[in-house]
């Protein structure tokens, strides 16, 4: 495990525990508030690839890549 990857581990367990944190991942629209469903695949050299997931108001984070249906 590289880096870039513990030290998102890291955050992200501050930020799953923080209410104010996790209200980021909220867009109100027309008055409705939209929580993020979004994920960010990560390809960087020297690690295996990786991506987090947001959704609910939580971010995880998952080894491999994201699956498509393309």
């Amino acid at each position: 495990m590289g880096n870039a990857k513990d030290d998102l581990i890291n955050i992200i367990g501050k930020m799953n525990k923080n209410p104010k944190a996790q209200s980021v991942f909220v867009t109100n629209i027309s008055g409705k508030d939209i929580d993020w469903e979004i994920s960010f695949q990560f390809n960087l050299d020297d690690e295996d690839p990786f991506f987090l997931e947001i959704k609910n108001r939580e971010i995880n984070l998952f080894n491999g890549k994201i699956a498509t249906n393309l």
